[in-house]
């Protein structure tokens, strides 16, 4: 009973003192006491502002800090994606450039002929092929010419129903018949180096060839028509001891780029 009357009593006092206060606010009689702690009370009430500044600060700085390296992110993303999409449409552009210089080229010599890509590559009996996506069921046998852009590539060596292998003419074991051109008397054979060059042999030496002259197929081979340029000469070999010259033949053909291939058929 005692602590209720000791609580309601309190309760009694504190509401009548914040009356009273907020009277004498009201009639100004507290002011000179606002203003004395209103004094002492500034420099913290400042600090504590400044405090409350910072942190704000702080805190906008790491929030745009953080969405600035997600945006950041982002367009690293969408640039690396354009830089992709470029890149496809350049390489479908160049593969279309090339088919279309090769159609025109098989147009104007009016050749039969299957367009045809690699999809692979295999070493055997060391040699390294090129696998292509056509075969037997395409109409393609052994012995066929391989070219891009109108330039002699390769040949088929082995056949299945769906796929073929194409010897490159870079490869050692490739022998091709050919020809210098406007020279008729050099029926020679060129041959592959190492995968990285080739060689004409069985050019007589007292025909004087040039640098720059165009090599192309003879047709003495079954399949392979004469003309497919295989190359311009870069390097006469030449020596007094030998019965025949040399020259080193140069393609302007990329072997490592190749994608798309024609593959010429017999004629009927």
């Amino acid at each position: 009973m005692l602590k209720l009357i000791f609580k309601f009593r309190l309760f009694f006092i504190i509401i009548t003192t914040i009356i009273l206060l907020i009277f004498f606010h009201q009639i100004k009689l507290l002011l000179p006491l606002e203003n004395f702690f209103q004094k002492i009370f500034l420099p913290i009430q400042l600090k504590t502002y400044q405090i409350a500044n910072k942190i704000r600060e702080k805190t906008f700085f790491l929030s745009s800090k953080e969405k600035i390296i997600q945006e950041n992110k982002k367009l690293k993303q969408e640039i690396q994606n354009l830089i992709v999409k470029k890149g496809q449409i350049e390489e479908l552009s160049q593969e279309n450039e090339i088919l279309r210089k090769e159609l025109n080229f098989i147009k104007k010599n009016n050749l039969p002929f299957v367009i045809s890509q690699i999809i692979g590559g295999k070493n055997d009996l060391g040699f390294q092929t090129l696998i292509i996506n056509k075969g037997k069921n395409d109409g393609l046998i052994e012995g066929l010419p391989v070219i891009t852009q109108g330039f002699l590539i390769g040949k088929i060596i082995k056949v299945d129903k769906y796929t073929a292998q194409i010897l490159p003419i870079t490869e050692n074991h490739s022998l091709i018949a050919a020809v210098i051109q406007n020279y008729p008397k050099t029926n020679g054979l060129v041959k592959g180096e190492y995968n990285l060059s080739l060689i004409m042999e069985l050019i007589p030496q007292d025909i004087k060839i040039q640098v720059g002259d165009l090599v192309i197929t003879s047709g003495l081979e079954n399949n392979i028509p004469r003309g497919l340029v295989v190359g311009q000469i870069e390097k006469i070999i030449n020596s007094s001891e030998e019965l025949f010259q040399k020259a080193q033949i140069n393609s302007p053909i990329s072997f490592k780029s190749l994608n798309f291939l024609t593959v010429l058929l017999p004629s009927k």
